[in-house]
């Protein structure tokens, strides 16, 4: 066991342009900062949509929900009951 200390060789550089990246250094090094920028490029792709996915349905349910609602408040004013003020106020 000579030396245990690792020695960089070359400096790790990231550079990001526009739909471009570049990092440069050591392939030990550099290894894990590449996986770590595809992984989150991923996520920031794929995320967005799979909650969109996941929402879509629910939101489409609730309006097609208040459609329903709304052509049957017709039907529904019928079933009024007459009372008096106190009575509306104090049943529950």
């Amino acid at each position: 066991m000579k030396n245990m200390k690792h020695t960089k060789q070359t400096p790790i550089t990231y550079k990001r342009d526009k739909g471009k990246i570049e990092i440069s250094g050591d392939p030990k090094d550099v290894r894990g900062h590449i996986w770590f920028d595809q992984v989150s490029n991923w996520l920031v792709s794929v995320v967005p949509r799979l909650l969109l996915l996941l929402k879509l349905p629910i939101v489409s349910g609730l309006s097609a929900g208040w459609f329903w609602l709304k052509s049957k408040l017709p039907f529904l004013i019928l079933f009024v009951v007459p009372g008096g003020w106190l009575q509306i106020f104090l049943s529950g």
